[in-house]
Parts: structure tokens; sequence; C-alpha cells
């Protein structure tokens, strides 16, 4: 009989917590979307920080080519 309460008492917490679960899954993006979502923001950010960078130094190298080729020799 003790068997018998142990497997139903196993049974029904399985589905009270399968239950939980779903219902917690279905509230909003989980940690790890929100993590993975922040992430993408970050590289953006750095991406364009990067880019922008780049342009500078790009500018940089055409003025000081551009005062080689004119300077008097």
């Amino acid at each position: 009989m003790i068997v018998m309460g142990v497997s139903l008492f196993s049974v029904l917490t399985s589905y009270v917590a399968t239950q939980f679960m779903a219902r917690r899954k279905s509230s909003g993006p989980s940690e790890v979307e929100l993590l993975r979502m922040e992430m993408v923001k970050q590289f953006e950010a750095a991406r364009a920080r990067d880019l922008e960078e780049n342009a500078a130094l790009q500018r940089k190298i055409e003025e000081l080519r551009r005062s080689l080729d004119t300077r008097p020799q």
C-alpha cells in the first residue's frame, strides 16, 4: 500500500512540476534569450564603434598619402 502511495505522489508531483514549468516558460523570454539579446546589442555597438574608428583611420591614411604626394622633392 505504501508503494502505491509513493508512486501516486511521484506522478502527481511530476505533473504539477510539468504544469508549473510550462506556465513559467510561456510567461516571456527566458533568461538565456534575454542574455542573448543583450549580447547582440553589445556586439552591434562594438561593431559600430569599430567601423567608425576604421573610417577615421582610413581618412587619416588618405590625408597622410596626399601630404606625401604634394610635398616638394
